[in-house]
């Protein structure tokens, strides 16, 4: 393979840099834009998570304010359609979280109000949701529950357990019954908005508002034996609320939570070595955030979302660049006030949010957004049959099958922001290799025009890694 960043099987292309701008087919910036309908669930919901399975399928569970159940969908390209049946859950449902094991296979856990509020883990067989274990494991009533695998497809749950002084409790699946992970209500004081991590070495690490301590945020981890305190007692300055945490592609530790010390901002920190820091600047968005959530995408970059008081409670989402944090799109891109904000990123790195939106006909229906293209634009650069880029994603190189090379005026190679990477125009072969080493990781896009002014489109996601 040559160091030019393309040739052609057999014959050398010819190589053009430098600036260029989408015009007749990708004139529409990316945008915040619907997954299926808006306020698809039909009626109001109090809680909600969203994950993907290893296809790259969002999913989302939550909690119907009308009927108090559970309930599971999935988008399947066209709308979001029910995981099992609509009423697997009994009634009084609440504080659902969502996660999939390492097989994507879909598990939920929730408090159940019609079992004295204690949690049910429930798992899909592929028809059914059937309990993993036995119904109601915990002692006593749960609240603030938290779903994780480790690497052995053990599932953990983290929550305040009323049984215990509403301390933070752990239990988890050894594969034949749930058991304590170290002691339970293992936090000084009562917990609140607990979440749960696991690292990439099978440590457990849950963050919590412990009110022992002014309601400040506290991280602890699972050393084997005991749980004991991350770096400091509490690593927040005030009272937090909405904490939400995530492991970056560097095994460190990351959380956010809304601090109003910090003016009510989004404050993002994460765990370098034996201290916490800042991520960025001490409260990173413009004025006051609601329901934070944390992601990191593909590329290392952590991504906070949360309703924006500064833009009428809308929805925002922030990316980190290394050095700044930048508005995701337009800052406020709901159409109305949105609760319960959950931010996830699909193997393909997009970015995805799910909220309750109060501005569908419904109060407080679920709604999910995708930052990408318009959806004209996207189905094309999905669904373009004669064109194939493969392997995707790709690290070194990748392949395109070119329809009819006497017919190509030439090839061009897009990056995400519209500029031209580069421009091929001497095609002789039905195969095209690209070497793509050089290029930063991103998304970009294979444009074939040929003759008869038809134009072949796909994309390919570079990766480092």
């Amino acid at each position: 393979m040559c160091n030019l960043i393309e040739k052609t099987i057999m014959k050398k292309a010819l190589f053009f840099c430098g600036a260029f701008v989408f015009n007749a087919f990708v004139s529409n910036a990316q945008s915040w834009q619907f997954v299926g309908n808006p306020g698809f669930s039909l009626v109001g919901v109090s809680s909600l998570d969203m994950e993907f399975d290893n296809n790259g399928t969002p999913y989302v569970a939550y909690i119907e304010n009308i009927s108090t159940r559970a309930v599971v969908r999935k988008f399947d390209g066209n709308d979001w359609v029910l995981v099992g049946d609509s009423a697997f859950s009994p009634v009084s449902a609440a504080y659902i979280s969502l996660a999939f094991n390492s097989a994507g296979v879909p598990y939920v856990a929730y408090s159940d109000g019609n079992n004295s509020g204690k949690l049910n883990v429930l798992k899909f067989n592929g028809s059914n949701w059937v309990y993993v274990g036995i119904a109601g494991v915990s002692a006593g009533a749960v609240e603030f529950v938290d779903l994780a695998f480790n690497s052995n497809d053990e599932p953990y749950v983290v929550f305040k357990d009323l049984a215990n002084g509403e301390k933070a409790t752990v239990l988890k699946h050894n594969g034949t019954m749930w058991v304590n992970v170290g002691n339970p209500g293992f936090s000084v004081g009562q917990s609140r908005y607990n979440k749960i991590v696991i690292d990439t070495n099978d440590v457990p690490y849950v963050g919590f508002s412990d009110l022992s301590f002014g309601a400040k945020a506290s991280v602890m981890k699972f050393d084997g034996n005991n749980w004991v305190f991350v770096v400091d007692t509490t690593i927040s300055n005030g009272t937090v609320y909405d904490i939400s945490m995530n492991v970056n592609n560097s095994n460190e530790i990351m959380i956010a939570y809304m601090e109003p010390a910090a003016g009510g901002k989004a404050v993002v920190k994460k765990l370098s070595g034996n201290t916490w820091t800042d991520v960025g600047t001490y409260g990173v968005s413009n004025g006051q955030v609601y329901y934070t959530s944390l992601a990191i995408d593909n590329n290392n970059h952590p991504l906070v979302g949360f309703a924006d008081a500064t833009v009428n409670t809308k929805s925002t989402v922030l990316k980190y660049d290394g050095n700044n944090w930048q508005a995701v799109g337009n800052a406020g891109f709901s159409n109305g006030t949105s609760h319960f904000v959950k931010l996830a990123v699909s193997p393909n790195n997009d970015y995805y949010l799910a909220f309750a939106d109060d501005s569908n006909s419904v109060m407080k229906s679920l709604s999910v957004m995708r930052y990408g293209y318009p959806a004209s634009i996207d189905n094309i650069l999905q669904h373009t049959g004669k064109l194939q880029v493969y392997p995707n994603p790709a690290k070194n190189f990748v392949m395109i099958d070119l329809p009819n090379p006497s017919s190509i005026i030439n090839v061009k190679i897009i990056d995400s922001k519209g500029g031209l990477v580069s421009e091929i125009k001497s095609i002789e072969n039905n195969k095209l290799e690209l070497n793509i080493e050089v290029l930063p990781e991103g998304i970009y896009f294979v444009f074939v025009n040929q003759k008869d002014s038809t134009q072949h489109v796909c994309k390919f996601l570079k990766i480092s890694r």
